[in-house]
């Protein structure tokens, strides 16, 4: 009996080293791979600080490093893998760089599932500048030091000048309703050199929905004949999504008496809004979530009440009920301290939108919705008094030659701007509108129509005729807002990928934008 059991004692030793070094065999070798990143010529632009995000992906260790001209030029580390481990490897390259992996004399854009027992010994991944681009990232998600994501561009122009670029930057990771958001800006003279970023409402990321919680989606106006700034937000932990009447988000208010250099603390003025406790008397008693649509705010060229400072203001609500989604326009004739509904919601089962004013005082509004926008304007009886009636809203999709796109539904931004006609000369009118084309958002573009002063625009007619002009982003991107700048160009803010988006900024011209048919 002793015998038998020291020889099986025996077998198992031998069968457990056999097993160990087939297991070893089945696992490939292990094998040291040297990754080096090289920038042989550093193209540094004091705005655009990032150079690339190198992804590395096997099932043995994977990373993303972010290569920054402002932090290191040359990166080495070694990687210890199986050889019949599968790696995968990628440079997201930033506007103004070229990225290239090589293996050996091979060049790569990109490798996919190859088994490291195929790879030599080094991989090099080369970063190339280009010319420098007239692309400006101003907000890079997400950012090295936190790891959290910016979204959503608001831009306005100061009456001196001074270019005002806001974005929310989201520490929870996601919209409002789901913890800690903030309202940062950066501001610019020239489009070129930006300041730093700045806090312009600090979420405290509390667990309970109260208004301090965080602070996103701006809409901004600068007025045109004063140093004020205006910015209308959403506010709280409550998404809009799933709102109820038990369970309503927050309505806040931000100004500046500067030119955006200083700001007020936020101010709660959703009882102004909805039926919820506070000192304002509700435009929207039925209502129990909504917010202002992120981007600009109309200041009127046409309009200015009697006795007052300001050219009236027009925004774009979005709100939810019991009647579903529903956009309504609203007007402010003492730059925003109170607001009034300019007739009844226009866009039943609309989303967010943005609003613009014809020659005659007329006003658009544009709603984001699949495959391309819904518009609907509202023809004034007495402009004074903000009496007049809604049409009935059109999809530019279904009619001849609207604006027909991808799957995607996106909020974009509409500008009326004043224009030459290449082919003759003749001074007229532009319409601009901005969106993302793909089934997905992606191509950020900007669509353009000759307006003609003489017609009483329907929608339909609004919605018809429209050319498609500048491609903005050949990538990933989706949120775009646009201004006329005092210098006569749009200055354009949208996001772009990588990531959650950055807010990237660029001065276009209207040749530009048309293609060359207009200036």
């Amino acid at each position: 009996m002793k015998t038998n059991i020291k020889s099986f004692s025996i077998i198992l030793f031998f069968a457990c080293i056999f097993f160990a070094a087939s297991n070893t065999f089945a696992q490939g070798q292990p094998k040291d791979i040297t990754l080096r990143i090289n920038i042989p010529t550093i193209c540094f632009d004091s705005n655009n600080i990032r150079i690339a995000d190198i992804y590395f992906k096997s099932s043995e260790k994977s990373f993303v490093k972010t290569i920054s001209a402002d932090r290191e030029y040359n990166h080495q580390e070694i990687i210890s893998l199986s050889e019949d481990t599968e790696v995968n490897l990628y440079a997201y390259d930033y506007r103004g760089y070229k990225s290239e992996i090589k293996i050996g004399k091979h060049s790569f854009k990109k490798i996919k599932n190859l088994e490291v027992k195929y790879i030599d010994e080094i991989i090099d991944i080369y970063l190339y500048p280009e010319e420098q681009t007239c692309y400006k990232y101003l907000y890079y998600s997400r950012d090295i030091d936190n790891n959290k994501p910016y979204r959503i561009p608001a831009l306005a122009q100061t009456r001196d000048g001074v270019i005002l670029a806001l974005s929310d930057y989201r520490p929870c990771g996601n919209d409002i309703g789901y913890g800690e958001v903030d309202i940062k800006i950066r501001r610019s003279r020239d489009g070129e050199t930006w300041s730093k970023e700045e806090t312009v409402a600090d979420g405290n990321g509390t667990e309970d929905n109260v208004f301090s919680c965080g602070f996103g989606d701006a809409a901004i106006v600068a007025d045109r004949e004063s140093d004020e700034v205006l910015i209308m937000c959403v506010a709280g932990k409550q998404t809009f999504q799933t709102a109820t009447q038990n369970k309503h988000n927050y309505m806040a208010r931000i100004r500046s008496r500067n030119g955006g250099l200083d700001w007020s603390e936020p101010e709660d003025v959703t009882s102004m809004f909805m039926d919820v406790k506070g000192k304002y008397e509700p435009i929207l008693p039925e209502v129990y979530s909504m917010f202002f649509a992120s981007g600009r705010i109309l200041q009127s060229k046409v309009f200015k009440a009697k006795g007052s400072k300001y050219y009236r203001l027009y925004a774009a609500l979005l709100t939810n009920s019991a009647q579903g989604y529903v956009d309504y326009v609203v007007y402010s004739d003492d730059f925003g301290e109170t607001w009034y509904t300019l007739g009844e919601g226009c866009v039943r089962g609309g989303d967010e939108a943005k609003v613009e004013e014809l020659s005659n005082g007329n006003i658009v509004i544009s709603s984001r919705k699949p495959h391309g926008r819904y518009y609907n304007i509202f023809t004034f009886t007495d402009i004074a008094l903000a009496k007049g009636v809604w049409s009935e809203a059109v999809s530019s999709n279904r009619v001849a030659g609207g604006i027909s796109v991808g799957g995607n539904s996106c909020n974009g931004e509409i500008l009326k701007i004043n224009a030459i006609r290449t082919s003759d000369n003749k001074a007229c009118e532009l319409m601009l509108q901005s969106l993302p084309t793909g089934n997905n958002r992606t191509e950020v573009s900007i669509f353009f129509k000759e307006l003609d002063n003489n017609t009483a625009y329907t929608p339909t007619k609004f919605a018809e005729h429209w050319e498609k002009g500048m491609i903005v982003s050949d990538r990933g991107s989706a949120y775009s807002t646009m201004i006329l700048q005092d210098d006569g160009r749009i200055g354009f803010l949208y996001e772009e990928e990588p990531n959650d988006y950055c807010i990237v900024y660029i001065s276009l011209s209207i040749e530009e934008i048309t293609n060359g048919k207009y200036k």
